[in-house]
């Protein structure tokens, strides 16, 4: 989503901000924001990134398709909302309700190894 973010989305940032005043009182807030540019441009517009970074992310940029990755984002959402939720009042192993009927669902943890890590502490070195 970063990706998405600071190369492809338009940000407005609030330049300045008066209160109205009316009889003494605050009536209202009256903002003014400069014109919209992404969070690239405007870090390629300073100093802060060398010259070469700079012609990296402008590579990145251009060969990203931005309506493709945002479908890809919205996919991803999607999925990620349609796991199984936890029931009130229950306990569960969270690992378990990833399992599949072939086993472990291999893109939930990323690799079988690291499955195996999880299903057996001491192999992995590591203590639960």
């Amino acid at each position: 989503m970063w990706l998405y973010y600071n190369l492809f989305q338009p940000v407005m940032r609030l330049t300045e901000k008066t209160s109205i005043r009316e009889e003494g009182q605050t009536s209202g807030v009256k903002r003014r924001f400069d014109q919209a540019r992404t969070p690239f441009d405007r870090l390629c517009a300073t100093t802060a990134v060398s010259r070469e970074r700079q012609e990296q992310l402008k590579a990145l940029r251009d060969k990203t398709n931005p309506r493709r990755l945002r479908q890809e984002i919205y996919d991803l959402l999607g999925y990620v909302s349609s796991l199984p939720g936890a029931v009130p009042g229950v306990t569960e192993e969270v690992r378990l309700t990833l399992m599949t009927d072939s086993g472990v669902d291999e893109n939930a943890y990323g690799s079988q190894r690291n499955t195996q890590a999880l299903n057996n502490p001491e192999r992995s070195g590591q203590a639960r």
